[in-house]
């Protein structure tokens, strides 16, 4: 089956269950979806309002996860994740002093999210505390998201050219980005187990 024919399938599942994908992918990836959803706000394939709900719900509970994640299981379930345990030592250090800086800005910083979050649940951070300082986060991560995702999309024609079937573009490019994300970490995690059993 050709691209082509794929993607014309794809299509009108795109447009009849477009926000149950872009929440997904929020929930999987986070940053290439929320651009991506703002430019299909642009091109009317999402309405923008309930675009922005959703994504702040799905950044929402990403976070929520990570957090409750760390906060039940400890050290125990990170240490299933060697290419999140690289980073436990370089954050480690502010959980004491400046976990609120943690939860505000750990959106921001790329890399630094998941571990981040999962280590303020490690570290008995408060839940009523986390849940209010993310929910501004999550909010204000998402408007921006969006936004530079719409103002992408005003120029997209310009930029590409003359593409009639620009979401399938946009589909393309969430896929290849989550793809590629996976197959960064999967590779890391392989280099981290071969460095352990060496040692062993």
């Amino acid at each position: 089956m050709s691209f082509t024919s794929i993607t014309q399938e794809i299509m009108p599942f795109m447009q009849s269950y477009g926000l149950l994908v872009i929440f997904l992918g929020v929930l999987l990836e986070g940053e290439i979806t929320i651009i991506i959803a703002g430019i299909l706000c642009q091109r009317g394939t999402v309405m923008l309002g309930e675009t922005l709900i959703v994504v702040v719900i799905a950044a929402f509970v990403s976070d929520q996860i990570w957090f409750h994640l760390g906060r039940r299981y400890g050290q125990s379930f990170l240490n299933n994740f060697p290419f999140l345990l690289k980073h436990q030592d370089k954050i480690q250090p502010w959980i004491q002093d400046k976990r609120d800086y943690i939860a505000l800005a750990g959106r921001f910083i790329y890399g630094t999210r998941i571990i981040g979050y999962l280590l303020l649940g490690m570290n008995g951070y408060s839940l009523k505390r986390f849940m209010l300082i993310d929910s501004f986060v999550a909010t204000s991560w998402c408007f921006l998201g969006v936004s530079l995702g719409y103002f992408l999309g005003t120029s997209a024609d310009s930029l590409f050219g003359d593409i009639r079937y620009i979401e399938k573009l946009l589909l393309l490019i969430v896929a290849v980005g989550i793809g590629w994300r996976w197959y960064k970490e999967r590779k890391e995690n392989d280099r981290l187990n071969h460095q352990a059993q060496l040692k062993h």
